[in-house]
């Protein structure tokens, strides 16, 4: 069986913006990708993200990134893209077992 790979726009570190957590610090992993095609016309909105390349990452490289930059960071914010597209339960698994939420 071949190990997953995710593929990544982008990791980084940086506080919460919005929501109860507002100014608490967090890792962001942006996954590429979405399949939502929302536009003004559609949904009021236009699509707020341009998240269509990124690197592939094995969950292993990906835990590596995050735990580069997390200190004592123990918040994950998984978005996108459209992220459900691509995480699976063995990811989360992983995140929690290193101690992240």
């Amino acid at each position: 069986m071949s190990e997953s790979t995710y593929t990544i726009n982008e990791i980084f570190y940086s506080l919460q913006g919005e929501g109860v957590r507002a100014g608490t610090a967090n890792i962001f992993v942006r996954f590429s990708g979405c399949n939502q095609t929302c536009s003004i016309e559609s949904h009021g909105f236009d699509c707020d993200t341009e998240f269509v390349s990124g690197r592939k990452l094995t969950a292993d490289e990906l835990l590596a990134e995050i735990k580069s930059l997390s200190a004592d960071c123990r918040w994950i914010i998984l978005t996108g893209g459209e992220p459900t597209l691509q995480l699976d339960a063995a990811l989360v698994e992983r995140l929690k077992e290193e101690g992240f939420s």
